[in-house]
């Protein structure tokens, strides 16, 4: 679900990436997460985060990629995991290098296209839905 305003703002966004395989995975999160898992994509900035994209599953703020020129962090938020969207413990299972925020959130450091993959497919395995293949 991404809508003409949220497209132009994706391209702003990306013109900043400056390491390989950081754009595959931004464009990742962003072309394909919010239809395996039925979410709104917003593209937003505010105060020192300016390039990131929040994913809203009905009006909840659920998921965030947070991008910098040399990597992407990736949050599973509290509030899906909360809400039993996603489960931490899992997160943490098939995530080694998964971290939990002092907010409660659980966040992974993403670098490139296989592992933005592995994080919507987990999201899409989660609810039964199809998974996305590893080519950009």
């Amino acid at each position: 679900m991404i809508d003409d305003g949220a497209i132009a703002r994706l391209s702003e966004q990306v013109g900043v990436i400056e390491a390989n395989g950081v754009r595959e995975a931004y464009l990742r999160f962003a072309l394909s997460l919010s239809d395996l898992i039925d979410a709104r994509l917003v593209p937003s900035g505010h105060g020192y985060i300016e390039r990131e994209l929040r994913f809203y599953v009905s009006d909840d703020w659920y998921f965030a990629a947070v991008l910098s020129k040399n990597w992407v962090l990736f949050y599973f938020r509290w509030p899906a995991l909360r809400d039993g969207f996603v489960d931490a413990a899992q997160i943490c299972a098939r995530f080694s290098e998964a971290e939990t925020t002092p907010a409660k959130d659980v966040k992974l450091r993403v670098t490139d296209l296989r592992s933005a993959t592995r994080a919507c497919n987990f999201l899409a395995e989660a609810h039964g839905k199809r998974r996305v293949d590893n080519t950009a």
